[in-house]
């Protein structure tokens, strides 16, 4: 068994941004830990929720 872990954003609605790209064979269950709110100097959360 194996465990990936990726950044992710979760926005007011509850939907999930993930923060890089993942390819997977299947459905698979996952955990969300929601953490502090986004910290502005993050590059690389700032730049994907620039849209």
């Amino acid at each position: 068994m194996s465990y990936l872990t990726l950044k992710a954003t979760i926005d007011e609605n509850g939907d999930v941004t993930l923060l890089e790209e993942v390819r997977l064979d299947g459905v698979h269950r996952a955990l969300v830990t929601i953490l502090d709110e986004i910290d502005e100097t993050d590059e690389a959360v700032s730049d994907s929720t620039k849209d």
